[in-house]
């Protein structure tokens, strides 16, 4: 990634004037330790959710978000942007150290190690390729919207950011807990076959989270601006700042009960090992993002991203919601 920082730069930033792609690259630097951080994170964390330590496992991410925004709100003023980076480097390093402690407090070793090969790594690695590829498509869905931002005006980038930071808390702090907690329960029962007993569950859990969630997200929505004036607004940080940020982030907030129910829906597919369809979601999700983006942008500017953002969600999980329903109609016809 670093090596090839330049070349990724120079595209991403194309809309960039020199001091500012200097700046980019510098934030890019900076950040790079992240993805080390969050693959020892990711590797770690399944191995206590495969010792059932699930409340521990999605309560440690809500630790990036967090410091971000603590970072953001006392460091702005004194290291501007570079507070962004220092916030979220210092959560995911926060997140490692402590994972770490965890595992070795319950004696479980921190380097994964060879058994050789099962039947049971055959069924894993038959469904990590379409995991994967689904995975990257998502990574470039995000690497998309910067640089679409990019395209903007000065600042398009920086306010869809900013925007995000709120409701990424609130993604992690909903997502880890709900995607960590239903993926064992839905393996168990769809080993069993209970199929009765899978729909309830999903019926349940969807029906709970849109009964929660769209209540605070419109509490969310109308009090964005405020929000982002009490979190974001010092220093460099303007009211006219405050005020293009609160429509980005009150857009982006409208994800967040699709996003949430659609955890439970993803999991419940990889339980049913049709990973391949999740695949298919992501590219869906990667080709209407680049055109939602382009339409919604000539309307309103940075602020159109973000509801690209809302929209996609809600054509992936209608899809994904349809693909489970017949995935799920033909496993019971084969019982």
């Amino acid at each position: 990634m670093a090596l090839i920082a330049p070349a990724v730069l120079t595209v991403l930033g194309s809309g960039f004037g020199k001091e500012k792609l200097a700046l980019t690259r510098s934030l890019y630097f900076a950040m790079l330790p992240i993805l080390i951080l969050k693959g020892l994170v990711t590797v770690w964390t399944t191995r206590l959710n495969a010792r059932d330590q699930f409340t521990f496992a999605s309560a440690v991410p809500i630790l990036t978000p967090i410091l971000t925004v603590a970072a953001l709100f006392y460091g702005a003023g004194q290291w501007g942007i570079y507070a962004l980076a220092a916030g979220t480097v210092s959560g995911a390093l926060l997140e490692a150290v402590i994972i770490a402690w965890y595992l070795h407090s319950l004696s479980i070793t921190l380097v994964p190690r060879w058994s050789g090969w099962s039947s049971d790594l055959g069924l894993v690695m038959k469904q990590y390729g379409p995991g994967v590829a689904g995975a990257l498509f998502m990574a470039s869905t995000m690497l998309v919207d910067q640089a679409m931002a990019a395209m903007l005006g000065p600042g398009s980038v920086s306010a869809l950011s900013y925007g995000g930071k709120v409701v990424s808390f609130a993604l992690a702090v909903g997502a880890t807990a709900l995607g960590t907690a239903v993926l064992p329960h839905f393996s168990r029962m769809v080993a069993a076959a209970d199929w009765e007993g899978v729909r309830h569950t999903l019926r349940t859990y969807v029906t709970l989270i849109l009964k929660v969630t769209i209540p605070l997200t419109m509490i969310g929505v109308l009090l964005s601006e405020w929000i982002v004036g009490v979190l974001f607004q010092r220093g460099a940080f303007t009211a006219t700042d405050s005020h293009v940020v609160g429509q980005v982030q009150a857009l982006l907030l409208l994800q967040v009960p699709l996003y949430l129910a659609g955890i439970i829906v993803v999991r419940l597919i990889s339980a049913l090992k049709a990973n391949h369809i999740l695949m298919w979601g992501c590219v869906l999700n990667f080709i209407v993002n680049i055109v939602l983006n382009y339409t919604f942008m000539q309307w309103l500017d940075v602020a159109g991203i973000a509801l690209s953002t809302f929209v996609v969600y809600a054509i992936s999980v209608t899809f994904l919601s349809y693909m489970l329903v017949d995935v799920l109609r033909v496993r019971e016809r084969h019982q």
